[in-house]
Order: C-alpha cells, then sequence, then structure tokens
C-alpha cells in the first residue's frame, strides 16, 4: 500500500509547486517608480552639538583653528596623534572649520594644553566640573 500512495504523493506536491497561472496573467503591467534620490543631509552646527549633548557626553570640547579656516590635513592628523583615548566620538562640523569631541571620562587636562597651543578649545560640557577648572 505505500508502493501506490507515495508515487500519488509525490505526483500532487510536484503539481502544486508549479508557478500560479492566473496569478502571471493577471499583471497589470504596473511601472514602479524609483524613490527619489536622497542627498545625504547636510547637518549644522548646532545640531552636532545637540547630537553629542543627546548623547549622553559627560565632556565635550569644541575646536576650532585661530585663523577660523578649514582644518588641513595636517591639522587632523594632530589631533588624531593628540586625542586622549578616553574621547568616544569625534566628529567634523562646521563645513570642516570645527571639530566636537564628546567624552563620558574625564579629559587629561594636558591633553586639553596640547589642543590650545595650536587650537582655540571652548569646553561645552555640560557637567558642572569642567576641565579648565582643573588647572
Amino acid at each position: 500500500m505505500r508502493r501506490t500512495i507515495f508515487p500519488i504523493v509525490v505526483a500532487i506536491a510536484s503539481a502544486a509547486c508549479g508557478p500560479n497561472e492566473a496569478i502571471l496573467k493577471s499583471s497589470r503591467n504596473t511601472v514602479i517608480e524609483p524613490a527619489a534620490t536622497l542627498s545625504p543631509r547636510k547637518t549644522t552646527f548646532e545640531q552636532d552639538l545637540a547630537d553629542m549633548r543627546d548623547a549622553g557626553f559627560d565632556y565635550i570640547f569644541v575646536i576650532r583653528r585661530k585663523d577660523g579656516k578649514e582644518f588641513e590635513d595636517d591639522d587632523r592628523k594632530f589631533l588624531r596623534e593628540s586625542m586622549p583615548h578616553e574621547i568616544n566620538r569625534r566628529v567634523s562640523s562646521d563645513d570642516g572649520k570645527a571639530f566636537i569631541f564628546g567624552s563620558g571620562f574625564a579629559i587629561d587636562i594636558k591633553s586639553v594644553e596640547k589642543w590650545r597651543t595650536q587650537y582655540i578649545v571652548e569646553d561645552l560640557s555640560p557637567t558642572t566640573e569642567k576641565v579648565e577648572s582643573q588647572k
């Protein structure tokens, strides 16, 4: 009996696995329009700063060149090499004229003083204990 049922089950399963002709013939030739190309949103300095605050960083520093120009490759290299390991996030902002550093940990005053030799450093930390008070 098993020998007769097995071929019948296989035949039914094979027939059920084919495409549904009714669905294939019912296409309406609908043209799907591609989604509009989204350009990456350009953030403002204020938005980048708000994002740092929303991330819950205890220490936030804004670093700018003293001449107000965009950071060059040498500047970026200096900041990258002098950046202490406590920095959790670094964002280029204000069309490349500012870097915003965020940290959940206190930053060594020596690192901040090293930045101040070449750049304007603003401590915009939301905490009451700012790095300037550690002098």
